[in-house]
């Protein structure tokens, strides 16, 4: 996907958005505790928040904040479904994971952004999410 395409298809999504609609983010994690406390913090930023404990629960959204590694149905699974399905591919994700290595998922997949779990504090989760939605998600 060159430059272009990339800032053509944001473009696109930021004009399909209705300016008064919240920005709907979903929460992919299958620890509860992390997936209430992220769901909780950007639920304050005015977000409106859906849960998914694992990649078969996931639902529609403006932003995905997406677990790679989950029981029954992996974030990598999820993300193969997101960008092969044509009304769906075009929903920014940020990938959270527990593994370094797993940043190139993120380029493989060309995801919006990439947090290591044990790197990143619930403020660097909320000011990514933020910036994803910026340039994504113009409501």
């Amino acid at each position: 996907m060159t430059a272009g395409t990339v800032k053509k298809k944001k473009e696109e999504i930021k004009k399909s958005k209705k300016k008064s609609e919240k920005v709907r983010v979903l929460v992919v994690d299958d620890e509860k505790p992390l997936n209430d406390l992220y769901s909780a913090r950007l639920e304050m930023e005015g977000y409106e928040i859906f849960n998914a404990y694992d990649g078969e629960e996931a639902q529609a959204p403006d932003v995905v904040l997406l677990d790679l590694m989950m029981p029954r149905v992996s974030g990598i699974d999820v993300l193969e479904v997101l960008k092969s399905t044509p009304k769906l591919k075009d929903i920014p994700v940020i990938i959270l994971t527990a593994i370094v290595t797993k940043r190139k998922v993120g380029k493989k997949y060309h995801t919006a952004g990439t947090l290591i779990k044990g790197e990143s504090s619930l403020q660097d989760v909320v000011n990514e999410v933020n910036r994803v939605v910026r340039e994504y998600c113009k409501k």
